[in-house]
């Protein structure tokens, strides 16, 4: 069985570095740590919020959200859902991640009935893993 936790939280003021460097430093190090965990899933970020789908063992999954936290890039880490599956989502990915570009992305959002303003506050945990989803095919598609 798979856990997946869906979460959103704030980059910090003052998290160091300008905040795409902070996004590329947590993606590259989601990655690493993911693969010797086993886990997967997905980084949303629109240059203030980071909505993320973790996904693996329950035990890693919960140790990594602890960590995530206490990580002090990160502010006002609000879990919105965990489901139970059978399979992996985001098994292609030890974490992929997309920023969010008002002009070539508000189409997914759209689709999904949300706005670039406060997007990751309206959905549940279903919602977040469509939207991710969504990102992640795009992305694959566009190279």
């Amino acid at each position: 069985m798979i856990k997946q936790l869906c979460y959103h939280s704030r980059i910090k003021p003052g998290a160091g570095g300008r905040v795409l460097s902070v996004f590329r430093d947590i993606l590259k190090t989601s990655q690493r740590n993911n693969q010797a965990q086993g886990l997967s899933g997905y980084l949303l970020f629109d240059k203030t919020y980071f909505a993320q789908v973790l996904e693996g063992p329950a035990a890693k999954v919960d140790e990594t959200f602890a960590r995530i936290k206490a990580d002090p890039r990160h502010s006002e880490v609000t879990p919105i859902g965990t489901r139970d599956r059978s399979s992996r989502q985001f098994g292609g990915w030890t974490m992929g991640g997309a920023t969010l570009e008002v002009l070539q992305d508000r189409e997914i959002l759209l689709r999904h009935g949300l706005d670039i303003q406060g997007w990751q506050l309206k959905l549940d945990c279903r919602g977040l893993i469509d939207v991710a989803l969504d990102f992640a095919h795009k992305r694959a598609a566009n190279g």
